[in-house]
């Protein structure tokens, strides 16, 4: 621990870049010791606003830079391969993956779990996982690498960099004590993202063997869809099974191994089960009992957005607007000029329910509430009194080059965001999230012929809300012509409709490859039989 920032080393690296590569170099290649470069301080942050006693503090560990850089370039490394050793149930810091694939499974999961009404009924268990980076045993993350059959040189660079560590305190702004810990993950460490992963997969190994032999059930949205057990990001963990004790012991039993092995510690006291509507109440305490957590009517959040949506949708996204609101109440609007407001509201306060617009269609009474708190901080800030505004928000969110200021439209922009989820089904069928929506909504289609049903979660009708921009744009890829219809797919390279206008009757030609020689061409001939003459045609 030098107490030299990174910023230093980016101003003088003419000076101290060749002598910095080469120790980098030394440790990653040569073998040699991190422990040098490995001191650690401790700074606690306050989780809450009245932090009052050590549990109400994060600890972050401040890295020295050096071996930020080697444990960094390990990081990267990591990072290409972490798709084929981490399987689809868990998304954080997977390439590839994002929270919201996690976030959508996990609503769509919850909603078909609260309408099913079988007998029996199903059950979902969140856990809260206490400390969980601090608790993590070398020892077992080791031995999970070496399963996944990494080598034992890579192994040996990742062990010196997690047990070479010592740690000092930031106290009042003066360094304190030495400590030499014999478990746990630094958060702040480069590496540790990705370590956290390979050891829950451990658990999510544990599950999945579970499921196979038949001592839990998992939960299937529809017959056909994939089974889900259980989803993971980072420490937040959402567990389905069948409502029903021999599960519930399963699931017990299953946990106390995995903290065993692994040192992690479930909060029992606040994880929480809910079960289908189908399950009367003693049925649901007893088998909350059995797994030692409190019973709930749902789960409130998920990966922080409300879990379940009714009528009443505004109360739902309140939190958004009260998550806003505090922070104008928390700035000094007068030291602000009309340009810093402008900042403010574009890049930070627009940037607040990004996360909830791209999985949900928020109430136009939100989008309008929104709307005027942005407006009344740009004009004013957070007082009482009105202030007068000197032009439509309309007007302000044009484009500079128009008049207006940039703003964000949020009903436009939360649209966009929709059809993003939308594309990613398309271009990314093999993907969990996409196979889920899939066996659901669209079994014999694809998305983009994907119609409304009567059981449709606010996800899903979100999402479609989205596909308009997609259906205007998208064309079919013609391929072998197997599964391009003539008349109603969009696959012509001709706006605004991209489909057939020709009124002739096509006979029995259905599909496109009805219009293919054998060696692959046009069939010319039979095309100008049944389409118009200034129709012209290209094969991609």
């Amino acid at each position: 621990m030098d107490g030299l920032p990174a910023i230093f080393y980016q101003k003088y690296w003419e000076v101290v870049g060749t002598s910095v590569t080469m120790a980098c170099l030394s440790c990653l290649n040569g073998g040699e010791s991190l422990e040098p470069v490995n001191r650690t301080l401790i700074t606690l942050i306050p989780k809450t606003q009245k932090a009052e006693c050590m549990a109400d503090y994060r600890p972050i560990s401040l890295c020295n830079v050096t071996y930020k850089i080697v444990a960094k370039t390990l990081a990267n490394k990591l990072r290409g391969v972490m798709c084929e050793v981490i399987s689809d149930n868990q998304s954080a810091f997977i390439p590839g993956r994002l929270i919201s694939d996690s976030t959508i499974i996990g609503f769509e999961c919850l909603h078909a779990l609260k309408r099913r009404k079988r007998k029996n009924g199903s059950m979902a268990l969140k856990l809260d996982m206490s400390k969980a980076y601090d608790h993590m045993e070398w020892s077992f993350f080791i031995s999970m690498m070496e399963k996944m059959g990494f080598s034992d040189r890579w192994v040996n660079r990742i062990r010196d960099c997690i047990s070479s560590v010592s740690f000092a305190f930031n106290l009042n702004g003066d360094v304190c004590g030495s400590v030499k810990p014999s478990r746990g993950l630094r958060q702040g460490d480069p590496l540790s993202p990705y370590l956290f992963p390979i050891c829950a997969e451990g658990l999510s190994c544990i599950l999945r063997q579970a499921v196979i032999n038949n001592r839990m059930a998992g939960f299937q949205c529809i017959r056909a869809g994939p089974n889900i057990s259980h989803l993971f990001f980072a420490d937040d963990c959402l567990l389905f099974s069948k409502a029903s004790e021999k599960d519930c012991r399963t699931i017990k039993y299953v946990l106390d191994a995995y903290a065993k092995v692994s040192g992690q510690i479930i909060n029992f006291k606040k994880s929480s089960l809910c079960v289908s509507k189908s399950i009367m109440d003693l049925k649901g305490r007893n088998l909350a009992d059995i797994v030692g957590v409190r019973l709930v009517d749902c789960h409130a959040h998920y990966l922080g957005l409300p879990c379940f949506t009714g009528r009443k949708k505004k109360h739902l996204f309140e939190g958004i607007k009260d998550r806003i609101w505090n922070k104008i109440k928390g700035w000094n609007a007068k030291i602000f000029s009309s340009g810093g407001k402008e900042v403010l509201v574009r890049v930070f306060l627009q940037a607040i329910p990004t996360y909830g617009m791209s999985l949900f269609r928020l109430p136009k009474s939100i989008i309008r509430d929104l709307h005027r708190m942005f407006a009344r901080f740009r004009c004013g800030g957070a007082e009482e009194a009105r202030k007068i505004h000197w032009g439509s928000w309309e007007k302000l969110c044009e484009s500079k080059n128009l008049g207006g200021l940039g703003f964000r439209n949020l009903d436009i922009f939360s649209r966009a965001l929709l059809s993003k989820q939308g594309w990613r089904l398309i271009s990314t069928p093999n993907s969990l999230v996409a196979r889920v929506l899939k066996n659901r909504y669209y079994p014999a289609a694809s998305f983009l012929k994907a119609e409304k049903c009567s059981s449709r979660s606010m996800v899903w009708n979100s999402i479609l809300w989205g596909w308009g921009i997609l259906e205007a744009g998208t064309r079919c890829w013609i391929g072998n012509g197997s599964t391009v219809y003539i008349k109603n797919d969009r696959w012509i390279p001709q706006p605004a409709t991209f489909q057939i206008v020709s009124p002739r009757v096509f006979g029995n030609l259905t599909t496109l490859n009805t219009l293919f020689l054998p060696s692959g061409g046009w069939n010319v001939p039979l095309i100008k039989a049944f389409f118009l003459s200034r129709m012209t045609w290209k094969k991609s």
